[in-house]
């Protein structure tokens, strides 16, 4: 005869049990939202500036030119618990030429870099065309609420040469940010913020912003440029106008004479930072979570543990289901 035993646990315990399980569940979804994510960088340290996808080393390529003090801190996070990140602090003294300071990242290939958006589908066949898809984030914070200037600020300019595409995030104008996308050596599109369409940008000091970036390609070859920000540590939904700043769709398909053979030059290596910084003002910058998803994302997510933390979390939060279990044997 088979003998059916009581619940060996009480039912208060079963669901701490449950609620253990579903914890982590939430941690493994979590991971599991970055699984199109291939470069982040953390700037915990100088020798700890990557956590996913390459390295990165410091880079002031003229100090007496670029006059960019650039440091690491963790006095003042830009996020609850983000720990590390970038300073770089301009003196402001206008001197002729490139002022280039900042992180020299070196991806672990092209896919871990913005080369990981490209296709090269485009062939002969009127009609045919390549194809971009993916995104960029990261959070900033300035000291200054001055005027956008040209190259106030300019984050990123990686450049594929005439062969290639082009891709640069930047101030061009008073209260203005552009993001511009060219192939080879010519322009094709930007998502701009103008006065006459009233999304012109007003920041405000010290206070952390999150800037995100989208291209995405049509079935008919259609290319879409946006551009987001929030202030915050918060995530922007790509498919809601909340944080959208701008949007441009092209008239014409990329590559359509199936010229262009590379991408972004980006798997060699990109400056992030202070690149080609005119504007004489006096201000700090601070930078942190950089991260390239080679897809386009639904969001960026807020601030999520790095791999290793959330591996730590996961095993806390089994842990303590595992605890339950034996405190109520």
């Amino acid at each position: 005869m088979v003998v059916l035993t009581p619940l060996a646990y009480p039912m208060k315990t079963s669901l701490r049990l449950c609620r253990a399980s579903v914890a982590a569940l939430i941690v493994l979804c979590a991971l599991n939202a970055r699984a199109s994510l291939v470069f982040q960088a953390d700037f915990n340290s100088e020798s700890n500036v990557v956590t996913t996808g390459g390295t990165g080393v410091v880079i002031n390529a003229n100090p007496a030119q670029s006059n960019v003090d650039v440091s690491f801190s963790s006095a003042t996070p830009l996020a609850a618990g983000a720990g590390g990140y970038l300073r770089l602090t301009d003196n402001g003294a206008r001197s002729t030429g490139n002022r280039p300071a900042g992180v020299r990242f070196t991806p672990t290939a092209a896919a871990n870099s913005f080369d990981s958006w490209y296709a090269n589908t485009s062939t002969a066949t009127p009609g045919s065309f390549d194809t971009l898809n993916g995104g960029f984030d990261f959070l900033f914070r300035t000291s200054s609420s001055a005027n956008l200037l040209q190259n106030t600020f300019r984050f990123f300019d990686v450049d594929g040469g005439t062969s290639g595409y082009r891709l640069a995030l930047s101030s061009n104008a008073t209260n203005n940010l552009v993001f511009t996308l060219n192939q080879g050596g010519s322009s094709f599109l930007s998502a701009a913020t103008n006065a006459v369409d009233g999304n012109s940008v007003s920041l405000a000091a010290n206070t952390t912003y999150r800037i995100a970036g989208t291209i995405s390609t049509d079935a008919n070859g259609f290319v879409t440029m946006k551009l987001f920000l929030a202030a915050g540590d918060v995530a922007i939904d790509t498919n809601s106008s909340t944080h959208l700043l701008a949007s441009k769709t092209s008239t014409v398909v990329l590559d359509a004479t199936n010229s262009i053979s590379s991408s972004f030059g980006s798997a060699a290596g990109f400056n992030f930072g202070l690149i080609d910084n005119l504007d004489p003002d006096l201000k700090t910058l601070d930078l942190d979570s950089f991260r390239i998803y080679n897809s386009l994302p639904a969001s960026f997510p807020s601030s999520i543990p790095e791999p290793s933390s959330a591996a730590l979390l996961l095993g806390g939060v089994i842990g303590m289901g595992v605890c339950v279990t034996r405190r109520r044997r």
